[in-house]
């Protein structure tokens, strides 16, 4: 068999393995190129929503983009999906925050209104437990 057969080969083997698909440099390409489109777009709506070109979101900002969209939420839904994405408790988004928000599906942003359990900013109050286990 020569170099040529053997490569024909191995090529055969792959396609008949399923288990093991190749990727080729164009697929990588191809989803470097989707992810940068994608990152793009998240900047370019970021920086919609920011009205004052502050560099980050206020509440009302997004209050007012995301009821653009949206109106079926009210606006302390609105304050409690806005106050779970601040992670550095700010009190504003950042791009980073705002692209962590934006990528979630929907059912996961909705989630975090079916805690009753939470304090003027939002944040989830959580009891210590008496209950002994040993």
């Amino acid at each position: 068999m020569n170099k040529n057969s053997k490569n024909e080969k191995l090529g055969e083997n792959e396609k008949n393995d399923k288990s093991h698909p190749s990727v080729t440099i164009d697929d990588l390409i191809k989803e470097a190129i989707k992810k940068r489109r994608g990152e793009e777009k998240l900047r370019k709506l970021f920086d919609e929503v920011d009205e004052d070109s502050s560099g980050s979101i206020n509440l009302d900002e997004f209050v007012r983009a995301y009821t653009n969209v949206d109106d079926s939420l009210s606006r302390d839904q609105l304050r409690t999906i806005f106050y779970e994405a601040d992670y550095d408790g700010s009190g504003e988004l950042d791009f980073e925050e705002f692209s962590q928000l934006a990528k979630l599906p929907e059912k996961d942003i909705l989630s975090v209104l079916e805690a009753t359990n939470r304090d003027e900013n939002g944040l989830v109050n959580v009891e210590q437990s008496t209950e002994s286990y040993f």
